[in-house]
């Protein structure tokens, strides 16, 4: 909740720290935004500032001055200039909240000679407690004016509601200062949340990557613009326009694991535990809803329950566990689901250096196992190859069994004592 008492009008932000000490991820933050607006008229411009390119040929394209009441009431509002190469399309108006006004400003490149030339746009008011707000305006007319290309001017994804796995690939785009022209600065904006498009600036030839997010999308199609935008290019923005397709889910659902099995390594004492990451997707694409329950007391899925895409952390504890093999699975199960349930394969081996075989017992059986590996070609020591290594010099050879004959009939170093 959110108490107004004692504040003006503006913006508030504050956030939420949600804190468990012993989640992986501790602390999550909720930022909190709060807006109170004025009883009384509020001049809001956008920009707060202008600046235009011109060349001997050519004048800036025309600039776009909205003017929004971030207040109440109906803003009266009056603008004035000074600068004859300056151009106001109106410069009288109201405005209430929800419904700006616009002026588009034109330039004459005519009037002035090469170099920045500066002007401001006073926006006054009658009635709006912030009057009078200013807009700087700056034109320069450049003797080598610079611009740019890029590579296409549309892009299209596609998804299924809820998400695929693997998830919708990213698609490119390249931004190329045109010939002859100097070093180019750039920068990009949109507006969609579901939409991400990096690097966000730059300067010279460089690729874009735009990668689109299905989370909290219902089916539809949905469109926004990227502005590749330059404050020293003589043309307007260029437009890159994104679609993204979102499908229905369909009637078949069918759980899909991104992994068919889990292997955790743990050395004997070894503290903590380790965590591995499954996605689970319906099959098909789309919204499946589902819950995994461990077979196991030292395996536990994080969360337990979910609408895929999602992801799982499958976290294993070894501590207590003996030396050896142990096996366990998480079952997923869902109620939609025509393959529920679907069982995941979890191995946890508990190794010590010397018990090549994976028995849980260092003995002589282990050295036969180690002999029959160098010389007779048998099977690696288990569950990695380290196990067998117990002089510790990163090779197997008959050193390593005299040296654990030694450790087992006459006291000698321990294995990988050092």
């Amino acid at each position: 909740s959110v108490d107004n008492t004692a504040l003006g009008a503006g913006v508030y932000k504050d956030s939420v720290a949600i804190s468990d000490g012993t989640a992986t991820n501790s602390p999550q933050y909720l930022v909190v935004v709060f807006e109170i607006f004025s009883a009384f008229p509020v001049i809001d411009p956008v920009p707060d500032s202008i600046y235009a390119i011109g060349s001997e040929s050519q004048n800036p394209y025309n600039r776009i001055l909205t003017i929004e009441n971030d207040g109440g009431g109906t803003l009266q509002w009056s603008l004035t200039k000074t600068k004859p190469w300056l151009s106001l399309s109106v410069d009288t108006g109201s405005t209430v909240q929800g419904s700006p006004s616009t002026v588009t400003l034109s330039f004459n490149r005519l009037v002035v000679d090469f170099g920045k030339q500066y002007d401001t746009i006073v926006i006054h008011s009658t009635n709006a407690i912030n009057a009078p707000k200013r807009v700087p305006v700056t034109f320069w007319k450049m003797e080598v004016p610079q611009n740019m290309s890029v590579s296409t001017s549309a892009l299209n994804f596609s998804s299924v509601e809820c998400g695929t796995y693997p998830p919708t690939a990213s698609k490119t785009f390249l931004i190329t200062p045109l010939l002859g022209t100097p070093l180019l600065y750039w920068h990009l904006s949109y507006d969609a949340p579901w939409l991400s498009a990096t690097p966000g600036s730059g300067s010279g030839q460089q690729t874009v990557t735009v990668k689109v997010n299905v989370t909290g999308l219902g089916p539809g199609v949905y469109m926004d613009t990227i502005y590749v935008s330059s404050d020293l290019a003589l043309d307007p923005p260029k437009q890159v326009v994104v679609t993204f397709t979102v499908a229905a889910t369909p009637a078949t659902k069918v759980l899909q694991l991104s992994r068919d099995s889990l292997l955790y390594i743990f050395k004997y004492t070894q503290l903590g535990s380790a965590n591995q990451k499954v996605y689970i997707s319906n099959q098909l694409g789309g919204c499946v809803d589902w819950a995994a329950t461990s077979t196991v007391p030292f395996l536990t899925p994080e969360p337990a329950a979910g609408t895929t895409v999602d992801s799982v952390m499958v976290r294993s504890d070894p501590i207590g566990l003996s030396l050896g093999r142990h096996t366990g699975s998480i079952v997923f199960t869902s109620n939609t689901a025509s393959n529920s349930p679907l069982t995941l394969p979890v191995v946890v081996w508990i190794y010590t250096f010397g018990d090549a075989n994976g028995d849980g017992i260092v003995n002589v059986s282990d050295c036969v196992y180690i002999v029959n590996y160098i010389f007779s070609g048998g099977p690696a020591p288990v569950p990695i190859f380290i196990t067998g290594d117990v002089d510790c010099n990163r090779q197997i050879t008959i050193s390593d069994v005299v040296y654990l004959l030694n450790w087992i009939f006459i006291g000698g170093p321990e294995p990988c004592l050092y």
